[in-house]
């Protein structure tokens, strides 16, 4: 099973794989996946890109998203050092819609990933 296809296992069926519907779970055990493929030496380039990459790219489009938003705006602009965790309650306070959020920018990032998006010009964006 690769990174793609356990985030896929998991948005069928969150309560069984991460217990209480919640994003600090959601990322524990994510962490815990990409771990074992870093300690084990497997070959997931979408792993290590997602782990790299995923929480500067969710930075910088809640910023586009919600450029409107001048607080959120700025805020996003100098704090960076979030992840998703941080991120997503910022726009949604229902964890069971966080979620669901967490899925739609985690679709988004697969995407972007697929077309072969330039991450690390986001990241530098931020740093």
């Amino acid at each position: 099973m690769n990174f793609k296809e356990l985030i896929d296992l998991i948005r069928q069926r969150p309560g069984m794989w991460i217990g209480n519907l919640e994003l600090r779970n959601l990322c524990n055990f994510t962490n815990g996946f990409t771990y074992y493929i870093w300690a084990n030496k497997i070959e997931d380039d979408f792993a290590y890109t997602y782990n790299e990459y995923f929480n500067w790219w969710l930075q910088h489009k809640i910023r586009i998203e919600y450029k409107d938003n001048a607080v959120l705006y700025n805020d996003l602009r100098y704090n960076n050092s979030r992840s998703f965790v941080q991120l997503i309650p910022l726009i949604e306070s229902d964890s069971k819609n966080q979620l669901d959020l967490f899925f739609k920018y985690f679709d988004l990032f697969y995407e972007d990933y697929i077309k072969g998006v330039d991450f690390e010009s986001i990241k530098k964006v931020y740093i």
